[in-house]
């Protein structure tokens, strides 16, 4: 599976970007496709069922992989 970072990055900025848990994103690691889900926006697409499958990642909001201090 190969996955565009460009992409990877968009949706880490995505799910970064509001309040925690607002935005999320999912990866699929069969077509590397990432889909998309906002709590403030309807869904373009359909969500497959990615509750307990093994076949989707999330992807982590920037407060969960605590690199450092806050600025501000």
């Amino acid at each position: 599976m190969a996955v565009d970072f460009s992409e990877l990055l968009e949706a880490f900025e995505f799910v970064s970007s509001v309040g925690i848990a607002e935005n999320t994103a999912f990866l699929c690691k069969e077509t590397g496709k990432i889909y998309w889900h906002s709590d403030w926006a309807d869904d373009v697409e359909e969500i497959p069922d990615i509750e307990d499958s093994e076949e989707y990642i999330r992807i982590p909001e920037k407060e969960e992989l605590d690199l450092g201090k806050r600025w501000c």
